[in-house]
């Protein structure tokens, strides 16, 4: 018998049910939020180490963006 793997794989990852997309959105939103409090707290030693200001800004508004779009999402 010839099988599609693509459709196998469709198959095993699209079931979900609301409840784990809840639990992923929150477990993502407070991975996001460890992010950015890490970045907030550590900004000028990360900037004494030899990160770059405008690598780490972008970061942080990058996080606070994500941050946004996932509270409209819950």
């Amino acid at each position: 018998m010839d099988t599609d793997n693509n459709y196998v794989i469709f198959n095993v990852i699209m079931p979900r049910t609301l409840a784990n997309d809840d639990k992923a959105l929150k477990a993502r939103e407070k991975k996001l939020i460890e992010n950015l409090n890490f970045f907030l707290r550590n900004y000028n030693r990360l900037l004494a180490i030899g990160y770059r200001k405008a690598v780490l800004d972008a970061e942080i508004r990058w996080l606070k963006e994500e941050l946004k779009k996932m509270s409209r999402r819950i």
